[in-house]
């Protein structure tokens, strides 16, 4: 197994102090280096002819950086692969149909056979494959500036029956909402049986004192979000 390499001018102090008669066991306890690691180095440099010679005369820092590569190799992690990895393609056409990791996992968990993935290394999967694949087109807002009342984003919805007080029954009531270009303000009136369309949701609101009369009044309408 290769050694975890060290400084330059530590293998320095390590010939300076070998010259200056020190023991292996002195040096490696004074620069807290392994005696193990100590002597691997000590031998390299032995080899090359440079462990011997005047403590104040040490060879350059180049001299000792290839001595080191020629004769110390590397220490290489064991290669790690991921629990999940045989699960690839399978992963990559769930979350082609929109599933998060912890679907993903519980899937392959129940009608995977044979697989033993964890939800951290899935989500580590999805993170990576997400990065390789870039981001898609409904991913990115870009942002729409507009003069104020200019314009407004408008849509709405049925939310139920509402109690009318003035007539003291139950009517069908939806939410208008409208959403400013410029401000970002947002208006959530409810309307009665009149807002079947985004016309109908409108009337009630303009005239004097209306909420769209005092939010502005935007000259057009649209029924897209604006980012």
């Amino acid at each position: 197994m290769g050694r975890a390499r060290i400084d330059m001018h530590r293998l320095q102090e390590v010939v300076r102090l070998h010259r200056l008669g020190r023991s292996g066991r002195e040096i490696a306890r004074q620069l807290r280096i392994g005696r193990n690691t100590l002597g691997g180095y000590l031998d390299a440099v032995s080899k090359a002819g440079l462990l011997d010679g005047p403590a104040d005369q040490l060879p350059e820092v180049g001299v000792l950086r290839a001595i080191v590569e020629e004769h110390v190799p590397t220490k290489t992690p064991p290669q790690q692969t991921s629990t999940v990895e045989a699960w690839k393609a399978e992963v990559v056409r769930l979350r082609d149909r929109g599933a998060g990791p912890k679907a993903i996992h519980d899937w392959l968990s129940q009608h995977g056979e044979g697989y033993e993935g964890s939800l951290s290394s899935m989500k580590r999967m999805c993170r990576r494959l997400d990065r390789e694949r870039g981001p898609l087109a409904t991913e990115v807002a870009i942002p729409v500036e507009t003069a104020p009342g200019e314009i407004a984003q408008v849509d709405f919805a049925y939310v139920g029956k509402s109690y009318d007080p003035v007539r003291g029954v139950l009517r069908k009531a939806w939410l208008f909402v409208m959403t400013l270009g410029f401000s970002r303000r947002t208006l959530l009136p409810l309307i009665g049986p009149s807002c079947r369309t985004l016309r109908g949701c409108a009337i009630p609101l303009r005239g004097p004192g209306s909420p769209l009369t005092r939010a502005g009044g935007p000259r057009a309408a649209v029924s897209s979000t604006p980012r």
